[in-house]
């Protein structure tokens, strides 16, 4: 799995630097950081100088919260609470937090965007709906694909298997309510 994900570029399609100084990076997952970290920084490496930077999540299907968290510490200067996992089996909550090092430079007051779309999911839509709620970016797009709960896999019978979630998501912005199914973010 680690050879494919490092194969795949941990799912970074294209950084580069548009006219106008403007930052664009476009990822299709939210890889381990302990792997696909060293991607990370060099990507936020080489758009350390820009005015502004977008962010294109419009096909990313999410992935590791940790690695929301890493991408995330780049945006902040201090540490900012962004999630919280709740584990029903385990009866335990896991908050993620920005980090307080990263390598390199941060862009704590560079004008950020997040292109989505219904293809945007999981740990994508966390990170659009932090930094929406953070007032830390402007949100463009489609509304999100809405699942924002991890989940495992069931099999019913030979043919039939069923996706139940094991966690849920909540937000130190706004605490879920009964019917709130997942995080989908409309277009701002």
């Amino acid at each position: 799995m680690q050879k494919q994900m490092v194969h795949m570029n941990c799912g970074f399609d294209k950084v580069e630097i548009l006219s106008g100084n403007i930052g664009y990076v476009k990822f299709n997952m939210f890889a381990d950081p302990s792997v696909c970290g060293p991607t990370v920084v060099a990507a936020m490496n080489f758009l350390s100088h820009v005015d502004a930077i977008i962010f294109d999540l419009r096909e990313n299907g999410g992935g590791d919260p940790k690695m929301v968290a890493f991408i995330s510490s780049y945006l902040f200067d201090k540490p900012t609470h962004l999630n919280d996992l709740y584990d029903r089996k385990k009866d335990e909550t896991t908050q993620y937090w920005t980090l307080p090092y990263v390598p390199g430079t941060r862009l704590a007051d560079t004008p950020a965007f997040v292109l989505t779309s219904k293809s945007t999911f999981s740990g994508a839509e966390e990170f659009t709906y932090n930094l929406k709620n953070l007032k830390r970016a402007t949100i463009v797009g489609e509304t999100t694909g809405g699942g924002a709960h991890p989940v495992a896999g069931h099999r019913i019978d030979d043919h039939f298997s069923i996706a139940v979630p094991f966690a849920r998501a909540s937000t130190p912005f706004q605490r879920p309510t009964g019917k709130e199914r997942a995080l989908c973010l409309t277009s701002q």
